[in-house]
Formats: C-alpha cells, sequence, structure tokens
C-alpha cells in the first residue's frame, strides 16, 4: 500500500503543495469571518450600568474626584443578534468543514484516477473540475468529519 502511495505521489508531485490551497482560502474566509463578527458583536445598544454602591473616579474635565459615570457601560444584544452570532459561528465551522471535504475528494479522485489507469497515463488536477459538477453536494451534505 505504501508503495502505491509513493507511486501516486511521484507521478503527481502537486499534492504535495496542493493542501496549500485550501489553507490559503480557509485563512482568507477567516479573516471574512472575524471582520463580520466584530460587526455582529459590535451591534447592540450601550447601556450605562448602574450602581448600587458608591464608587469615586478621578475626572479630569472637572479636576476633581467624583461618583459620576464610574460604573461603566455594557453592550447588550438583542435576541436576534444573539441568534445571528450563533448562526454565524456555525457557518464557519460549516464552511471550513466544506472546504476540507472539497480538498479531500480532490486528492482522492487524483489518487484513484491515478490508482485505476495503473501509473500508464499522466494524471493532472482536472480532478476539481470534475468534483463541482459531480460531488459537490455529496460534499456539502456528506460527514467527512470521520477521516
Amino acid at each position: 500500500m505504501g508503495q502505491v502511495a509513493g507511486k501516486a505521489i511521484g507521478a503527481i508531485p502537486s499534492l504535495i503543495i496542493y493542501p496549500i490551497i485550501p489553507f490559503i482560502v480557509v485563512a482568507v474566509f477567516l479573516i471574512y469571518w472575524v471582520a463580520a463578527l466584530l460587526y455582529l458583536a459590535s451591534a447592540g445598544s450601550v447601556v450605562q450600568n448602574t450602581c448600587n454602591n458608591s464608587c469615586a473616579a478621578y475626572d479630569l474635565q472637572l479636576q476633581a474626584i467624583t461618583d459620576n459615570n464610574c460604573c461603566g457601560y455594557s453592550l447588550h444584544h438583542s435576541k436576534n443578534i444573539a441568534w445571528a452570532i450563533v448562526y454565524h459561528i456555525f457557518g464557519m465551522f460549516w464552511i471550513t468543514q466544506f472546504i476540507n471535504a472539497c480538498c479531500l475528494t480532490t486528492i482522492a479522485g487524483a489518487i484513484a484516477a491515478y490508482y485505476w489507469a495503473r501509473g500508464e497515463t499522466m494524471v493532472s488536477f482536472c480532478t476539481t473540475s470534475l468534483m463541482f459538477p459531480f460531488c459537490l453536494s455529496h460534499v456539502a451534505i456528506s460527514k467527512h468529519a470521520h477521516y
């Protein structure tokens, strides 16, 4: 089994660097995801906290110690924003696993094409283009987390 894998990688050397492509795609997606999460997290109403005890703080404008506004502020989200954040987190897990499944399917297709051709023909990464019309729906709904 190891000999066939070694021969396959020798015939398809791009398998060594192919995982860099999904890594870049996931990195770009996570940058977008963090920006959208920050936008969702900041969407809410700013409310001044109420204090039951007295606290003291130095006010630079008055140049005196006062007990006004020393309890701070907090951000309150509506129920819809909270559910949007939960949905956003679920979407991150689903999309990263989808990208991973596309990568695994492409690699499996390249190895299978090499194996069934018995190493006689040159295999390129046309398996990526073959994955989209034939396997994309299966990749989207299957459980590839078992690997």
